[in-house]
This record gives structure tokens, C-alpha cells and sequence, in this order.
């Protein structure tokens, strides 16, 4: 593959817009054109088919937090030992609830979870419950993703291995690393494409009343037709705003 053809060269969409336009044709476009062979829209057939039948409510699943931690993933293990004074760990990273204090807790093997958009927080099964965990440098990891913290896991074990000496991973080394984030370019790129995730997740979380909000996508032509002629016309001008008279205008001089 040439770079002429190449799609990462020529790319100019980001993945929200993406996402954006092409929620926008399906849902308002094709959803409301009559389908050559249902002989009418698909929005229609499905309101059909929905008043015939009913919604199927048992079959819907909520968009929760109990959503939410079934589909968080694990680590390889999917278990954690607790720590006296540390927690557990995750990822390189050390995460602490006081719930660990217990010392029936202590050095005892846990489920755990982690956001994979957020690596400020974990998450370990207590008492037949999940618990938040905060990350000892919450501060430098709340908002980083997974992502993030793997690829400068992985800069720290390429510096190392230029500079002939053996690697140790630690939780303030990668905090170190991400912090000076800015000056290495990989980890900006990786961070450019986890925040365009992260707004398509921001689109598709359904509001109060458990609906996706699909972003309104503007466009130019149904603002020149709101300007033609056969509209109304438009509001008047505030107060505060004067007309201005052409006729006071100074003529110049053609400039050569």
C-alpha cells in the first residue's frame, strides 16, 4: 500500500464527527426515507412492528452502574492480593479503599475491576459489594486511560533498555513519565485518539430518560433557505443597533 492510498495519510474525520454524521443519516435520513422493499419508512415499519408486539421490556437492559462494573474488565489473574498499608494492584498502579484496613481483609486474595478510561480509580469485590479504589497519585492517573499508562509502560522499558539497565515499573515512574507527558509525541498521539473515544461515549450515554442523545449536526443550506425570500421575515433590529446610511460613505480613489 502507497502513501497516495494510504488511509491513515489522507483521514481528515475525527471519530466523533464521525460518529456524529453518521448518526445523523441514519436516524434522520435513511430512518425517514421509504425503503424500496418495505414500501415505506424504516422508522415506520419499526413503530409498526413495536405497537403489534409491544417493547419487550424484559429484554432491555439499563445503562447503570451495574452495567457499567459488569462490563469493566479485569486484569489476566482476574484477582488481587490486599496489601497491608498498599492495596491492591492494578496495572502497575497500587489503588487503596479503607475497607482494607480490616484485618480479616488483609492479605487476601480479591476480584477486582478497573475503568479502562479512567486509571485514577479501581474497583475490588468486598463483602459481597464493589468498592471504589483511589490510586496512590489520583491526581496524575484520574482521566488517563488504559491505554496511556500501558504505552508508558512500555517507553520506560525502551529507555531502560538504550540505557543498559533493568527495568522496574513503578507506580511514581510512570507517574514521573505521564506527567512530562507533553514531551513525548507517541503518548500524545494516544491521547488525541483516547479523547475522541472518550466523546463518542459521551454521545451514545443515554440521558435522564434512557435516550442516546445523538448530537444535532449543523448544516449551511437549511440557513440560506431560512434567508430566501419566501420565509418570514426576519426579527427587527435591537435597539441599540443602527442602520448604516451608504449614502455618507466617503468615495475613494481606484488604488494602483
Amino acid at each position: 500500500m502507497t502513501k497516495v492510498v494510504d488511509p491513515k495519510q489522507l483521514a481528515v474525520w475525527t471519530l466523533a464527527d464521525l460518529y456524529t454524521y453518521l448518526t445523523q443519516w441514519a436516524y434522520t435520513i435513511y430512518d425517514t426515507s421509504v425503503h424500496d422493499s418495505l414500501g415505506e419508512t424504516p422508522l415506520q415499519v419499526y413503530t409498526d412492528a413495536i405497537a403489534a408486539t409491544g417493547e419487550r421490556e424484559h429484554r432491555r437492559i439499563a445503562y447503570n452502574e451495574d452495567f457499567l462494573m459488569a462490563t469493566r474488565p479485569s486484569t489476566p489473574k482476574g484477582n488481587a492480593k490486599v496489601q497491608p498499608g498498599q492495596g491492591i494492584k492494578v496495572n502497575y498502579l497500587y489503588y487503596w479503599n479503607d475497607a482494607f484496613r480490616n484485618p480479616v481483609v488483609e492479605k487476601t486474595k480479591v476480584s477486582v475491576r478497573y475503568d479502562p478510561f479512567d486509571m485514577g480509580v479501581a474497583y475490588a469485590y468486598l463483602e459481597g459489594r464493589w468498592v471504589k479504589c483511589i490510586s496512590q497519585y489520583y491526581s496524575t492517573f484520574a482521566g488517563r486511560t488504559e491505554k496511556e499508562v500501558l504505552l508508558a509502560a512500555q517507553e520506560i522499558r525502551q529507555q531502560d533498555k538504550r540505557n543498559a539497565v533493568s527495568t522496574n515499573i513503578s507506580a511514581k515512574r510512570l507517574a514521573d513519565f505521564i506527567a512530562a507527558v507533553q514531551e513525548h509525541e507517541t503518548l500524545l498521539m494516544q491521547r488525541l485518539r483516547d479523547l475522541e473515544a472518550v466523546g463518542v461515549l459521551e454521545n451514545v450515554t443515554p440521558n435522564t430518560e434512557g435516550v442516546p442523545q445523538f448530537p444535532r449536526v449543523n448544516t449551511l443550506e437549511p440557513e440560506m433557505e431560512a434567508h430566501s425570500q419566501d420565509d418570514e421575515p426576519l426579527p427587527p433590529l435591537q435597539n441599540n443597533v443602527e442602520l448604516l446610511d451608504l449614502t455618507q460613505l466617503p468615495i475613494l480613489g481606484e488604488y494602483r
